[in-house]
């Protein structure tokens, strides 16, 4: 039931991030107003007699209430909807730097370069595949990766497009359990789509966008690692 709630506030974010930002506080104000005005009519909210006074209040108290709980909620949704929506933008920005940081390399030397990347984190690389069309020898797995005995997948797409979607989270999850692999990872010099977040939330698949692979690529700058030079053929 939790999850459902969850789904659904997502949802109601989500619709409120594409509306202009001016409109979340044009409604709250509207609310405020006609809410306000109406608990400032007690007489047209109930029937006459006890019974249609005590209904009155109770309906004056509700509106009085809401008045400041409805137009609070709306301004909440869009401060959040700001927020995600600048979030966003940032991690374009960082998504495009990373792009042009490996602007220079094919396939293959960007695989390269995220497998030295796992190296120098102690992982031991069992093989570089590049990242092909047909996304890797092993049907989703462009570099394989050994630690502390078990075997890790990691799949690069830096090239095909922007967004990485959820099928390529339920094609790494299809060669980790070919392969009996432990985790995998999806690296995209791009962004991935909500709905790839949540299909990875559920897997040993964690995936690192162009704002974490921008992290990468400056950790490996520092070391003098970054050269194209380096890892084109």
């Amino acid at each position: 039931m939790a999850g459902r709630h969850s789904r659904a506030l997502d949802k109601l974010m989500s619709s409120t991030g594409r509306l202009p930002v001016w409109s979340g506080f044009v409604l709250a104000a509207g609310l405020y107003a006609s809410l306000h005005a109406a608990s400032r009519q007690p007489a047209l909210l109930g029937g006459h007699g006890s019974a249609g006074a005590g209904e009155a209040s109770l309906i004056t108290l509700l509106l009085t209430v809401a008045q400041y709980l409805l137009p609070a909620l709306c301004l909440l949704l869009t401060l959040r909807a700001i927020w995600r929506r600048h979030r966003l933008m940032r991690r374009e920005q960082l998504a495009q730097a990373a792009a042009r940081a490996v602007a220079e390399l094919d396939g293959r030397g960007f695989a390269r370069l995220i497998a030295e990347s796992f190296q120098r984190s102690g992982y031991r690389v069992l093989g570089v595949h590049g990242a092909g069309a047909s996304g890797g020898r092993d049907h989703g797995a462009d570099i394989e990766l050994s630690k502390d005995g078990e075997l890790h997948l990691v799949q690069v797409r830096y090239w095909r497009a922007d967004m990485v979607d959820h099928r390529a989270v339920r094609q790494l999850n299809a060669a980790i359990t070919t392969n009996g692999a432990s985790r995998g990872w999806i690296i995209t010099s791009g962004l991935f789509t909500e709905k790839a977040r949540q299909e990875a939330a559920l897997r040993p698949i964690r995936l690192i966008d162009g704002c974490g692979l921008l992290r990468i690529i400056e950790a490996m700058r520092g070391q003098g690692l970054v050269r194209p030079s380096r890892y084109t053929a």
